[in-house]
């Protein structure tokens, strides 16, 4: 009976399948494996060709402080190439956490080579992480109009779920956070929104409330 060599859609294992049969399980996470759709992913996810081209625009991301598209990029790479040592050391780049960052640096240092020098620039990374988070960190105003939608009411700000004051018409804060992408959830009385937002630079957020179409937008500059 003659095997078709695959990779588990689920875990990524190298697997054989009988290719007179529809069905199969993978030996390393027991997933069924429908044959057919696990060539079809094969052939999908065969982008080895873009690596290159993924690297070089993940770099030029991170030079520009774009860290939403140069984890997006790293990912896609990790995805093809899971032992890249360029994607996880951009992707560490673009981490808020110096720990997650220190982990995915360890992950590229292991999968580098020491005549490159990208081995300079993981090893520098992590000798001094928290130098490196320092650099990033940025100023973000909060404020609230005087007058906007009229209520006396508190409008509570969440960042990634946890929240951080309550602002009264008039009122403004700041917070010091390192650049990177949250979600930010506005609050008052019983109605929530939530929306992106990117920290490249130090910045100003202007919340616009307007209770007539029962919203508030998020403005910053």
């Amino acid at each position: 009976m003659p095997l078709i060599a695959l990779r588990c859609p689920q875990c990524g294992g190298e697997i054989q399948l009988d290719s007179v049969r529809e069905i199969g399980f993978c030996m390393y996470c027991g997933s069924k494996v429908v044959l057919q759709e696990a060539l079809n992913h094969q052939v999908t996810v065969d982008e080895t060709h873009k690596l290159e081209s993924w690297i070089a625009l993940g770099y030029e991301a991170l030079r520009a402080k774009n860290y939403v598209d140069a984890e997006r990029y790293a990912n896609k790479i990790i995805e093809t190439d899971l032992k890249n040592p360029a994607a996880w050391y951009i992707k560490g780049c673009c981490a808020t956490d110096v720990q997650i960052a220190t982990q995915q640096w360890k992950t590229a240092l292991s999968y580098a080579d020491k005549s490159k020098p990208l081995w300079n620039y993981i090893v520098s990374a992590l000798n001094d992480p928290f130098n490196y988070f320092q650099s990033r960190r940025r100023t973000v105003t909060f404020i609230r109009g005087s007058a906007i939608g009229g209520s006396a009411r508190h409008f509570h700000i969440y960042i990634n779920e946890a929240e951080q004051f309550a602002l009264g018409n008039g009122e403004s804060r700041s917070l010091v956070l390192e650049e990177g992408s949250y979600m930010i959830t506005g609050r008052i009385a019983s109605y929530k929104m939530r929306v992106p937002l990117n920290v490249n630079k130090n910045m100003n957020v202007y919340i616009n409330l307007n209770k007539r179409e029962n919203k508030w937008d998020v403005i910053a500059n």
